[in-house]
């Protein structure tokens, strides 16, 4: 027998018409054509369903990190991958991890990267990838970094940190913790020998939505004739003008610059030494040399916890006390000594609420941060038994989780990925969140988003 041979791609002249969806969501005349067109053009295209393809809605991957995470060997990582509900048809969702050639490895076949015991081998850059209709969608990119077990050094080792949380909850530069409602400006710190420095807070609303409670809703640095006031939403006014930031950005302002990292505003006051870390919602930390001579709600600065309470005219007494000499009421709007959160609580929420905030210190990284958590878990229980402020869309205790976290950031402790088992949303949700919480701004400029 001579001759050519020949292999031919079927010929679907006989087959009934049933559109059939491919997985490249592209409709096909039936499932034979289909099979002809793998044929000739060398393609794998499966069948995603009988009928018509869906409309598609593309997805667009987030994972529930920052870009940089930080572990001790030993450790367990678990960072989660996330796609709009809209996402149509359902992409698969895996990770992969590139190595220093570029080169990608599968490490997951699901939207979750666990690893539960780090090792030095673990580092490196990982990414989720979406598949839909044979496209690959990639999320940004999250870098592992895993360290020896050792002692961080401590970034603020010559610094005294108050920190103001929640509704709201002061822990003073010598450690005091203590709760004080009203709704009002406030001195939180200044300088009290000179005079050369003066930080207000004003407390309003924990939200939108609030009934009852107070919080932070904005920080105001005074220094000569410069004031500069950082406000919910991470909107930033000096002397009534709106300055524009944007992430990774820094302005300067007279003797201010600040700064911004898509999580915090930072701003620096040249010569005093004095920092101000503003989350943009309702939590502050003010950072002063030690041994500096201060007042306000934060304490006076002596190493002494015990004398914190001084009111305006140098009076030891209690929170309430120093919270209403500290008051600024220029314009009489001011309503000091609201009821507490733990007036507000009664006994079975508040064993409910300590449950809940015990557990959510106990996330993913927090234990190698040595800043006492005590005052922290005692704001969240206060603020997750009234439920009074944004509990639809933000977990009290995600706010004193990130206020802890932060704090620990500032000893040099960065701890990432404790978001999901925390009931907290992504860093980009978060950010929808607190940016909706401020006056309306161009949210693509600030968080150098593209516009979709």
């Amino acid at each position: 027998l001579t001759g050519t041979a020949e292999c031919a791609c079927k010929d679907c002249g006989g087959f009934p018409y049933n559109i059939t969806c491919g997985t490249n969501c592209k409709n096909y005349f039936n499932a034979c054509s289909l099979d002809r067109d793998n044929c000739r053009d060398g393609t794998d295209v499966g069948v995603l369903r009988e009928g018509y393809c869906p409309r598609v809605v593309t997805p667009v991957p987030h994972t529930s990190a920052g870009d940089e995470l930080y572990f001790s060997e030993g450790e367990k990582l678990q960072v989660t991958c996330t796609v709009s509900s809209f996402s149509n048809p359902p992409p698969e969702l895996y990770w992969v991890k590139e190595d220093e050639n570029g080169r990608e490895t599968q490490v997951s076949d699901s939207a979750i990267l666990r690893i539960r015991n780090l090792e030095a081998d673990d580092e490196g850059t990982y990414r989720c990838e979406a598949r839909q209709c044979l496209t690959i969608y990639r999320s940004e990119e999250v870098f592992v970094v895993v360290e020896e077990d050792q002692a961080p050094d401590n970034l603020v080792a010559q610094k005294s940190v108050c920190t103001v949380f929640g509704d709201p909850h002061f822990l003073t530069f010598d450690g005091l913790s203590y709760d004080y409602m009203g709704e009002c400006d406030y001195v939180l710190a200044m300088d009290c020998l000179y005079a050369s420095w003066l930080i207000y807070g004003r407390t309003e609303k924990c939200s939108r939505n609030s009934v009852t409670g107070s919080c932070l809703s904005s920080v105001t640095v005074f220094s000569g004739a410069s004031a500069v006031e950082l406000q919910r939403g991470w909107i930033i006014n000096h002397q009534g003008n709106k300055m524009n930031i944007t992430d990774g950005g820094t302005l300067k302002t007279g003797p201010m610059t600040v700064s911004f990292d898509g999580r915090n505003l930072r701003l620096l006051l040249e010569g005093s030494g004095v920092e101000v870390v503003w989350d943009g919602l309702v939590s502050v930390h003010i950072l002063v040399p030690m041994g500096t001579n201060t007042c306000g709600l934060c304490g006076n600065n002596d190493f002494n916890p015990t004398n914190d309470l001084l009111t305006r005219g140098g009076v030891l007494g209690t929170s309430v006390a120093i919270g209403d000499s500290w008051a600024v009421d220029r314009y009489s709007r001011c309503e000091n000594n609201l009821a507490s959160s733990n007036q507000r609580c009664v006994m079975t929420s508040k064993r409910l609420a300590a449950e809940r905030c015990e557990a959510a210190f106990k996330a993913m990284g927090l234990s190698r941060c040595s800043i006492d958590n005590v005052p922290y878990i005692a704001g969240c229980v206060a603020d997750v038994c009234t439920q009074n402020w944004i509990a639809d869309r933000l977990a009290p205790e995600c706010i004193a989780v990130s206020t802890y976290v932060e704090r620990c950031a500032l000893d040099g402790v960065r701890i990432w990925g404790w978001e999901e088992s925390v009931n907290c949303p992504p860093l980009y949700r978060m950010q929808d969140i607190i940016v909706s919480e401020g006056c309306p701004q161009d949210v693509e400029r600030l968080l150098r988003r593209k516009a979709i």
